[in-house]
């Protein structure tokens, strides 16, 4: 509900409560639960009837898509922002397209080719996607995860930041969405961010995955899988949301950030600060859901390029005096000999928005 400055609630009249943080809870403890039952079970050697694992791994796909989804219009709701709009019908349009491919009537009745139902995965979040996995599909399949994983994702984090962990990744679309009711329980200052630098261990331990499945060699895969793809990105990853904020996994162990956020703090993508403008307020702070320190770059004016930014926008979108921007904020002779003062301002407006606070 958005805060009243200046008006008095009537006596008697009482807040209304927001439930999306509630609903939120309830289906990360849904997806939580139904992962442990069903990865537990087959890990434990004693799986589930066919018939009952079918079931639930289609129950985790769609609390999966329909959080997205509800989520997602709670989002477009609560933040009055184009961008923010735009980067949540996004997720919401991706998901439902790959929910068909994966999980959906095309995929049961029509039989979708394993390239199609593969085409959301990218190294090195599945080292499957370059190694020979099947002898059938293999120069195409692999192929097609070299120019994803190793090319396109790469320049267009160089061009446009990783837009790709807001926009696209399953993790972050859920994080961009059900997560949003956590965003500033992410932890802040030095000793933290230092923690991030486990995502280059865990990319580290992925490539010599990848070069033992060639070997072929497998058994080291089965623990990453077990340790990174279980353990830390489903258990700890959506476990710890309403402690450590939405992006657990996204901020200290994910080995994909780790490398995109490499070619995008070397490429142009960067949000720009206004020195003249920030008060020092720390909104931009507690809103960031990678912790890193926005008040200290918008202070000394300097460009934020850090390798943990995943171009969600909040900073932007929150700050009081506009002091942030995805663009170069024009200098005073810029904004003087502009033509057209309202071309120059329309840029920086459709970044703007109004949190809804509870």
């Amino acid at each position: 509900m958005q805060p009243q400055l200046g008006l008095a609630r009537p006596r008697g009249m009482r807040a209304r409560p927001d439930l999306v943080p509630w609903l939120a809870g309830l289906a990360l403890l849904s997806l939580l639960a139904t992962i442990a039952i069903r990865e537990g079970s087959a890990r434990s050697g004693h799986p589930l009837p066919a018939e009952v694992d079918r079931a639930a791994g289609l129950a985790v796909w769609w609390i999966y898509w329909g959080s997205v989804v509800f989520f997602g219009l709670a989002v477009i709701r609560c933040w009055r922002n184009t961008y923010f709009r735009w980067r949540t019908a996004a997720t919401m349009v991706s998901q439902t397209f790959f929910g068909v491919l994966l999980a959906g009537p095309l995929k049961a009745h029509l039989g979708v080719p394993p390239l199609w139902q593969r085409l959301h995965l990218t190294w090195p979040l599945h080292p499957s996607v370059i190694t020979p996995y099947q002898e059938r599909t293999f120069p195409i399949v692999f192929a097609y995860g070299v120019i994803v994983s190793l090319i396109a994702w790469p320049l267009i984090s160089y061009l446009i930041g990783m837009r790709y962990c807001s926009w696209f990744c399953f993790c972050g679309n859920l994080a961009e969405s059900l997560g949003d009711s956590f965003r500033t329980k992410g932890p802040k200052g030095p000793n933290w961010q230092s923690a991030d630098s486990i995502a280059y261990l865990i990319l580290a331990a992925a490539a010599a995955c990848t070069a033992l499945l060639w070997a072929p060699l497998a058994w080291p895969f089965q623990w990453y899988d077990l340790i990174v793809g279980l353990l830390l990105a489903d258990i700890i990853g959506l476990g710890l949301y309403p402690v450590l904020g939405s992006r657990v996994w996204c901020r200290f162990f994910c080995p994909l950030r780790a490398m995109l956020g490499w070619y995008a703090r070397r490429g142009r993508f960067a949000i720009y600060t206004s020195d003249q403008r920030c008060i020092e307020c720390g909104t931009c702070n507690r809103y960031c859901e990678m912790g890193i320190d926005v008040r200290l770059r918008a202070r000394q004016g300097v460009p934020l390029r850090d390798t943990e930014c995943v171009a969600c926008g909040a900073c932007i979108a929150v700050c009081p005096r506009y002091a942030l921007s995805f663009y170069p904020f024009p200098t005073a002779d810029q904004a003087t000999a502009a033509r057209n003062v309202a071309s120059l301002r329309r840029p920086f407006r459709r970044q703007l928005a109004t949190p809804r606070e509870s």
